[in-house]
This record gives structure tokens, C-alpha cells and sequence, in this order.
């Protein structure tokens, strides 16, 4: 697909004046934590303002300084890019479903009484935590292919063994429900700490996070991770020699058959593949408007993330069916053929059970279970404030 941004619009990053640009840009979010760690103070929170003030201020004097040098001092300025910069497509997309997602947490948050510093510090801690669980769930689910890139990494296409490649997380290697569970969990200790109601935050944020994923998994496709299953439909897309679903092919093909591993080296692309990351793409965005419907009639703080583990839960089940990358592996494999003829996937591909796939019936119902529970407190609580 597209894995760098950029080449969506034939546009380069290089040069004095896009340095010149770039600087202006670091300046502007330098004073911006600065005037955020000053707000901070005034608002009395004088530990967490400070460390904010003096780290945008140190920040502040070094861009400065580059800022300084690029637009007065040209001819003595060394370029800091030496090559042509790449923006890659996950990254942005990430990125922008962050931020989106972050300013619609914030704009809700300030309409129902909640304090917009909190909600954007909510923000920092669960994308760290966020990404931490992301990795270390893939890890658990991925540790014998780590065993085996240490010990023998023939087995997973490596020259010489990698006894360190469950840390190398910029090659890739991200699992969502991880990242939720750690988000959760920084989310309840934050709230708690501060005494802020955990289910009104959390109705809160939800459909933003749902709106974040419409943008992640864009990404995914630009990036080629998370590919599906083999289409046997008109509508599936190819990948390119060098993308992930092609290396994937390759060694799949080449292991079993052979034959079709010769015809797609000939080929130089994929089989198409069923577009998976573009219907959760399009499932994340519809469950976000049905979210924002659902929430001005909800009953009690807490129905609309219960309703979000319910739509979500479920639909990642049914999509799983379609994906094609089998690191993610399976509890135990099950076929129903009938199943995969009506999804377009290949007659002997496992129908079910992913850990994922567990995972989301195990969330959607417990959803349910959540929602039920929320509405029979409903009439005993006091109205929603």
C-alpha cells in the first residue's frame, strides 16, 4: 500500500526550508508546554506544573537556538535531516486518531464537569500505558517465534539468531486488547487516585477510542500489518514485494505449496487479500456514531462503554474470521466451511478460535452482563449529574 505518508501526495521533506518550518513547529509546542506548566502552577498543582515549566523551558532554548541558526545564520547551519524524511503512514495515523480522540474526550469532558487538564493527562498516561500492554501481549502471544529467533532462527527466516528481537517494538508487533487492558488499568488508578467517578470518565472517553481506531486501522493498511485471509472475491487488495503480507505469502507458500510460492515470486505481489484492515476501519467508525447516539440516552454513568464492549467485543470476533496473519495464533482451530464460503475465505481456513477472537467473546459478553447490571441500577441511583 502506501507505507510512507507522503507518497499519497508526491510531496518530499528535505531542505533549509522545511527545516525552517520544522523548528517553527517545535517552537510553537515548546511554548505551549510552557504556558501548560504555568497554568499548572496557578491552578496549584506546583509539582507537576514546575517539571512541566523547566522541561518546555530547556526545550524552548535548545529548538531555539536550531531555530536561530536555520533562519539568521543559513550559511553556517548544518541540515539535522541528511536524507529525505519519511512520514510513515501507522505513525500519522496514530497520531492523528491520538489527537482527535484526545480533543473530543476533552471538548465531552468539559461539558459534563470534568476538568480538561485532567483528561489531557489521562490522555499522556494511557497512550504510555497503552503502548506497553500492546507490546507485552504480543510478546506473550508471539514468545515460542522469539524462542525460536534466539535459538534457531532458521525456523522464523532469520541469517543469525536475535536473542533481543522481542524488545525491537519500532519493527512492529502491537496487540489492541493489550493496549486496552493497560489504558484500563492506568485509567481506574488515575481516577481513583483523584477521585474522579470511573464510569462517567469512561463513558466519556470511549467513543473517542473508537474513533482513534477508525484512524489506526487505516494505518494498519497503509503499513500492510494486519492483512487478511486470501479473497476469493472481486474485491480483495494486493500487497507488493517487500511489504509484510508478500514476505508472509512467500514463506507460507513456499513451505506447502510451492508451486504458488513460485507464481507469486513471478508475480512480485500477493494474492488478493480480503481488505480486513478497512472493514474495522469502517465498523470503528460506525460504532463511534452509534456511541454518540447512545450516549445522550443513556440511563446511568457506565451503559456506554458497556455498549462499546458489546459492539466491539462482537465485531472483532466476526472479523478475525477474515484476517490472514497467523502470528497472532490460535487456542485451537475450528472449520466450518459453510462459514468461510459466505465470508469469501479459503474452504480450509480456521473459522475460529484466535486468542483474539476469545478475547472478544469473552469482552462482548461481559458487556451484556455490564449493561444489564448498569440498567437495573438506574432506578436506584440518583440522576445523572
Amino acid at each position: 500500500m502506501f507505507p510512507d505518508f507522503l507518497e499519497l501526495f508526491g510531496v518530499d521533506l528535505f531542505g533549509l526550508q522545511f527545516e525552517r518550518g520544522f523548528w517553527l513547529v517545535g517552537l510553537a509546542f515548546a511554548l505551549w508546554g510552557l504556558w501548560g506548566g504555568i497554568v499548572q502552577v496557578k491552578d496549584g498543582e506546583r509539582d507537576a506544573g514546575w517539571l512541566r515549566v523547566v522541561i518546555s523551558a530547556a526545550a524552548l532554548l535548545w529548538v531555539g537556538y536550531y531555530a536561530a541558526m536555520a533562519w539568521f545564520a543559513a550559511d553556517s547551519y548544518q541540515l539535522l535531516f541528511t536524507e529525505e524524511l519519511v512520514i510513515h503512514t501507522y505513525a500519522f495515523c496514530i497520531v492523528s486518531g491520538f489527537l482527535t480522540g484526545t480533543w473530543l474526550t476533552a471538548r465531552e469532558g468539559i461539558r459534563v464537569g470534568l476538568q480538561a487538564s485532567k483528561i489531557l493527562d489521562i490522555a499522556f498516561w494511557c497512550l504510555i500505558s497503552g503502548l506497553i500492554g500492546s507490546r507485552l501481549v504480543f510478546m506473550l502471544v508471539s514468545a515460542q517465534d522469539y524462542v525460536d529467533a534466539c535459538v534457531d532462527p532458521g525456523k522464523v527466516g532469520l541469517a543469525e539468531a536475535d536473542c533481543f528481537k522481542a524488545f525491537k517494538f519500532w519493527e512492529g508487533g502491537l496487540v489492541f486488547f493489550g493496549a486496552f487492558l493497560g489504558a484500563a488499568l492506568t485509567l481506574a488508578i488515575y481516577t481513583k487516585r483523584h477521585k474522579i467517578p470511573f464510569r462517567k470518565l469512561a463513558d466519556t472517553a470511549i467513543p473517542a477510542l473508537a474513533l482513534g481506531q477508525f484512524f489506526g486501522r487505516l494505518g494498519c493498511l497503509g503499513a500492510g500489518c494486519c492483512w487478511g485471509e486470501v479473497c476469493t472475491s472481486g474485491w480483495g487488495v494486493v500487497f507488493k514485494t517487500g511489504e509484510m503480507p508478500y514476505k508472509d505469502a512467500l514463506n507460507r507458500y513456499f513451505e506447502h505449496d510451492p508451486t504458488v510460492g513460485n507464481r507469486l515470486y513471478e508475480l512480485g505481489q500477493t494474492l488478493p487479500l480480503h481488505p480486513v484492515q478497512l472493514y474495522e476501519s469502517m465498523g470503528e467508525l460506525c460504532i463511534f456514531v452509534i456511541l454518540i447516539l447512545f450516549r445522550s440516552h443513556k440511563r446511568i454513568h457506565g451503559e456506554v462503554f458497556a455498549l462499546w464492549m458489546v459492539l466491539y467485543g462482537f465485531f472483532r470476533t466476526v472479523t478475525e474470521i477474515t484476517r490472514g496473519d497467523k502470528i497472532r495464533g490460535y487456542l485451537f482451530e475450528l472449520t466450518i466451511a459453510p462459514v468461510n464460503k459466505l465470508l469469501r475465505i479459503p474452504a480450509t481456513h480456521p473459522t475460529f478460535f484466535t486468542t483474539s477472537q476469545i478475547v472478544g467473546l469473552v469482552v462482548g459478553l461481559a458487556g451484556i452482563g455490564l449493561f444489564v447490571w448498569f440498567r437495573r441500577q438506574a432506578g436506584r441511583e440518583l440522576p445523572l449529574v
